[in-house]
């Protein structure tokens, strides 16, 4: 079961600008919302058993049938029972963001301790570094198009990896590498991701192009030289 999650983002708003939402009646909101929240508390599922349903959206007296036909539109069904598309959207977000500060915080430890084992006495990073982990200049929202579970989940990985081998990204770069994906789309998007992250590479690259090797074997002059990789900033 993925890790659990301590907040997400909610915003009242989208509740009240909900056309269905706007017109039901106190009984039928505070149902939706028990039952959201509880998705948000049982990462992202719960069961499709009426009763169950019934009982946790606290809902007292008869009409639970007609209530629940009324409000099951809002959900669909996967392999655990029930799941709703905006709950997995803002849980995925939030487990993206708990990977990626989860791993600055590894990078910012293991730069704390191998100052302190060059026996400084300040162990701590030089200036700079923690900013550049820490990123205090916002990387990109995704595209709306790539704004999916499968997605969010393969960019955080994306980040993690970057920040492990001690190149977190910008967000000029992030930027160039989003556009880029968008015009591949998901799939092909995610492929590239998963492909670079496991040959440990700095620049994302496509399977397809895995022949060509990231680095030349001699360059003019009788050097080894990098070669740039496709979407590196």
């Amino acid at each position: 079961m993925p890790k659990a999650v301590d907040y997400v983002s909610l915003k009242p708003g989208d509740f009240l600008s909900d056309a269905d939402f706007h017109v039901w009646d106190a009984d039928l909101c505070g149902a939706y919302c028990r039952i959201i929240f509880t998705l948000y508390t049982n990462s992202g599922t719960i069961k499709a058993d009426p009763d169950y349903l019934r009982r946790v959206a606290n809902w007292r007296g008869d009409g639970w049938e007609d209530a629940w036909r009324t409000l099951a539109p809002k959900f669909s069904k996967c392999a655990h029972g029930l799941r709703h598309k905006r709950v997995s959207k803002e849980l995925a977000k939030a487990r993206q963001r708990m990977k990626v500060r989860s791993a600055a915080g590894l990078a910012g430890a293991n730069a704390r301790w191998q100052t302190h084992s060059k026996g400084n006495a300040d162990a701590m990073p030089r200036k700079g570094k923690v900013r550049d982990v820490k990123g205090k200049t916002p990387l990109p929202p995704l595209p709306e198009c790539l704004d999916t579970p499968e997605f969010n989940k393969a960019w955080a990985d994306w980040q993690a990896h970057r920040i492990e081998i001690k190149h977190a990204l910008t967000s000029t770069s992030a930027g160039k590498q989003l556009s880029s994906c968008e015009k591949m789309g998901v799939t092909r998007a995610i492929a590239m991701i998963e492909n670079t992250i496991e040959k440990g590479w700095t620049g994302l690259r496509e399977p397809d192009n895995d022949g060509k090797p990231p680095i030349r074997d001699i360059a003019p002059g009788g050097f080894r030289d990098e070669e740039p990789t496709p979407l590196e900033v």
